[in-house]
């Protein structure tokens, strides 16, 4: 049994598509935490209500620092009701977690018994130069344009945990876990914080839809960065060129 845990705001847009793709690699179950959002979040989740435990967590925060204590709060308010399931993955709604080499999740967390928890690493996404997603069309489909794959951000992992053996999430990308437990990278190498000693995509990974269209990276996402990073940086300069490598890995599904 695998559920989700993500925390959002206003991404009424996003979530559809987000919550089905999880449930065909395996998901069960999705802890979800309504962070402010003023969009028609509400009528994009009815019609899975059954599979949906919605929690409002109405928090703000001014800098990325409170951000990430609001997200370990609710994380550790998942992992506490999640108790029952065997794995619970950690993530963003801009993040797709699925594995290269499998349909669905189970039978690859299966040879993770061993561990508390594990690290699973990005691979980000550019805006593949798509000005709007069409509505008609999966984001997955119209953003096949990565960053470089071994660029040093991707070394960043986000946990998927066993519920039953973490001692407190630490971070949106780590957990601290009982003893004698520990994090693995997906090839096995136990290691402790959001930074995974090498970049390993190939048995479990998560394609972060970081920027996602031009549309949404303009009037969306940078002033969500500036917000958490400060004014002093031009992220559409940062971002200009990481559409750099073709990857439709995830419609091989």
């Amino acid at each position: 049994m695998i559920a989700i845990a993500a925390i959002f705001r206003n991404e009424a847009p996003y979530l559809k598509e987000w919550i089905e793709f999880h449930l065909k690699v395996g998901f069960e179950r999705f802890f979800l935490f309504n962070n402010l959002s003023t969009d028609d979040f509400q009528s994009v989740l009815k019609p899975y209500k059954d599979l949906i435990e919605l929690t409002h967590w109405p928090l703000e925060h001014s800098n990325i620092v409170e951000w990430n204590e609001i997200q370990c709060l609710a994380y550790e308010r998942a992992i506490h009701k999640a108790q029952k399931y065997k794995w619970l993955a950690l993530l963003d709604i801009d993040e797709f977690l699925f594995s290269p080499v499998s349909k669905t999740l189970p039978p690859i967390l299966d040879r993770f018994e061993h561990a508390g928890g594990i690290g699973v690493n990005w691979q980000l996404f550019g805006t593949s130069c798509v000005p709007q997603i069409d509505p008609n069309q999966r984001l997955i489909e119209a953003l096949t344009y990565r960053f470089p794959k071994d660029l040093g951000v991707n070394h960043h992992v986000k946990p998927i945990v066993r519920p039953d053996r973490v001692l407190i999430c630490e971070s949106p990308h780590f957990a601290i876990y009982k003893e004698p437990f520990r994090q693995l990278t997906t090839n096995g190498i136990p290691f402790e914080g959001p930074i995974s000693p090498t970049i390993c995509t190939e048995l479990l990974r998560i394609n972060h839809y970081v920027l996602r269209d031009l549309n949404y990276f303009s009037n969306q996402k940078t002033a969500r960065l500036s917000k958490w990073w400060g004014q002093s940086i031009d992220w559409q300069e940062k971002y200009r060129e990481k559409n750099q490598e073709e990857d439709r890995t995830i419609l091989q599904l």
